[in-house]
This record gives C-alpha cells, sequence and structure tokens, in this order.
C-alpha cells in the first residue's frame, strides 16, 4: 500500500517492492477489487500502513468491499496510542502481526535503526493484545527476523510472547544484502528450532520458520517450516518479472537439491550464504519424507484412462511461479 515507514529497518526490502507498490487510489482499489474477485482475505502491507492518516478508511473499505479476513502487518508502534489502535481495529481489523526483532531495546532499535522504536513497538504490542482479549475476531500475531544480531535472543523473546496471548509468531530468514551480510549458521538455526519445539514454556505457541532451505529444519518433531514464499496480488506482468528477478536472484540451489522432491517448493539457499559458509550441509529430502507423496498417480495411469483429452486454453496465470 506504501512504501513510507517511520522505521529504516536494516534488511528492509524497498527496493524489491517498489515494483509492486500501489502508484495512486485508483490502482490501490483496482487491486483489492481483484483480490476480492477470488478471495475473502487481504493482506495490508508497506512500508507502515499503520500511520497513513486515512488507515481506518482503508481498512473499513476493505470491510465494505466484503472482505471477511482483513490483516495488517506493521511495525506496531502506531499502535501504541490507545486511541489509534481501537479505531483501526474497530475499523474491521481482524489480524495484526507486529514487527518485533528483540526484547532488548539497543537490538532492536539497532536493526530498526530508530532509536526509541523498541518502547513503542512493544507498546503497540500491548494495547493490541489488550484489545484482542475482549474481541475473539482479533488475533494478534508476532514476525521476527532472524540474523547474527539477535539470534541469541530468541528463546527469550519466544519465551516472552507465549503467555500473553499471541497468536503465532513467524520467525524468518533475513534476505542478505550489502546492509545485512551476516549469515546466522544453519547448525544455529536448527539448534534454535530444535529448543524452541522442545521447550514446555512455549507450548501452545504457533511457531513457524520461513525462508530456511526446507531440509535444514525439516527432520525436527514439531517444527513448522516453509519455503520462502513470494507473494503478491494482481499487477501488471512488466511489474512482476523484475520484482521476481530481483529476489530470486539472492538465491541458488546446491547440487544436493538436484534429486530433492522440495526443489520446487524451495529456493535453495542464499548465494551469500553459501560463499561464507558452503552448501556442504544441505541433503535431499527422501521422497518417503515428504507428507503426502503424489507420486502415486495410478487413477492417471494411461492403462487406467485411456482417451482424456487435456486441454490448455490459455498460458497465462496468476501466479508466477519460476520453475
Amino acid at each position: 500500500v506504501t512504501l513510507t515507514c517511520d522505521n529504516r529497518c536494516v534488511f528492509c526490502p524497498r527496493s524489491t517492492l517498489r515494483h509492486v507498490s500501489v502508484r495512486d487510489a485508483g490502482d490501490l482499489d483496482a487491486r483489492l477489487e481483484a483480490i476480492r474477485a477470488h478471495s475473502t482475505r487481504v493482506i495490508l502491507t508497506g512500508g507502515e500502513v499503520a500511520r497513513l492518516p486515512d488507515a481506518a478508511e482503508l481498512i473499513a473499505h476493505c470491510r465494505d468491499l466484503g472482505f471477511v479476513d482483513i490483516a495488517l502487518i506493521s511495525n506496531g508502534r502506531a499502535f501504541a496510542d490507545p486511541a489509534r489502535a481501537r479505531a483501526l481495529v474497530d475499523a474491521g481489523l481482524t489480524e495484526v502481526s507486529v514487527s518485533l526483532y528483540d526484547l532488548r531495546a539497543e537490538v532492536h532499535d539497532g536493526l530498526t535503526r530508530t532509536p526509541g522504536s523498541h518502547a513503542e513497538t512493544t507498546a503497540g504490542l500491548a494495547q493490541l493484545l489488550a484489545l484482542s482479549r475482549d474481541r475473539d475476531d482479533l488475533a494478534v500475531r508476532v514476525n521476527t527476523l532472524l540474523c547474527e544480531a539477535n539470534a541469541d535472543g530468541l528463546p527469550d523473546l519466544l519465551r516472552d510472547l507465549a503467555p500473553r496471548g499471541v497468536r503465532g509468531v513467524l520467525v524468518a530468514d533475513v534476505v542478505l544484502s550489502d546492509a545485512m551480510d551476516a549469515p546466522v549458521p544453519h547448525d544455529r538455526v536448527a539448534q534454535l528450532a530444535r529448543a524452541a519445539a522442545a521447550d514446555p514454556a512455549l507450548r501452545g505457541l504457533d511457531v513457524t520458520w520461513r525462508g530456511f532451505p526446507l531440509c535444514v529444519l525439516h527432520d525436527i518433531p514439531g517444527v513448522v517450516a516453509e519455503p520462502q514464499n513470494v507473494d503478491t496480488t494482481v499487477v501488471d506482468e512488466g511489474s512482476l518479472d523484475p520484482y521476481f528477478a530481483e529476489f530470486f536472484r539472492h538465491f541458488v540451489h546446491a547440487d544436493a537439491c538436484g534429486a530433492c522432491p522440495e526443489r520446487d517448493r524451495c529456493p535453495g539457499l542464499q548465494r551469500r550464504y553459501r560463499d561464507r559458509l558452503g552448501d556442504a550441509h544441505l541433503r535431499a529430502i527422501a521422497a518417503a519424507e515428504v507428507p503426502g507423496d503424489v507420486g502415486d498417480l495410478a487413477g492417471f495411469a494411461p492403462e487406467r484412462d485411456p482417451g482424456r483429452l487435456a486441454v490448455t486454453p490459455t498460458t497465462a496465470c496468476q501466479l508466477r511461479c519460476r520453475y
């Protein structure tokens, strides 16, 4: 919705998002209508949407369009004002994901490059959690990015959030760049994930790990891992092509990825990670280890279904699968 923000996070992907950010109010309306045509869920992101003067009106407009689930990704600072927090929630928000990088103010503020941002973010999170206790229709989540600066603080962050009513935590890998070029070794990531899954204090807290090569985390009991997922709404192909190209240039498949059944879903590992720490630790996941294996499609085998004709009327698609 917007690329303006009151933080200056060292790992912010705004240079990539410029390709898909809305141009004007008409463009925003067109995209919302396109989403509504096939979904009752919309996620508003930026930049910082909550700081826009007409943020409440935008949320109410989404509600009037018929969206049932209206989610917002936010640094949480605007919600530190109780009146503004209530106004945005009353406008129709059903989910807010607050970006919080550490319990330690100096670490969070260092990553946002904005002194005082930690105090406002934690105050905003507290306001949202207070509102959610009175409303069954408001889910509050936390997003954090794992990097060298905050990896040792992640266990304390999760333990702090678990009893407070946070619906879930997303632990995402940082897309490495010139500004953020210190990857967390994958064995350390696996250690953190294993400890979190086994920590009785975190039972009931939904923790999802996103962006790490799937083979790094897939065999840890209780760990939910997602590939680095790029998703956006309907925009013209001329904008989508550079958006996806700029994102996926960061990733490369290792030799071990060749036989992995998850290869088409997992982008592999980041080039900068491989250059720094190598790729010898990656391995192909055995087909038997993949839940819901689709290898047996006997119902479509020729001997059981002779004469089937498939017609492909178009090669256009709203997804941009890179394979």
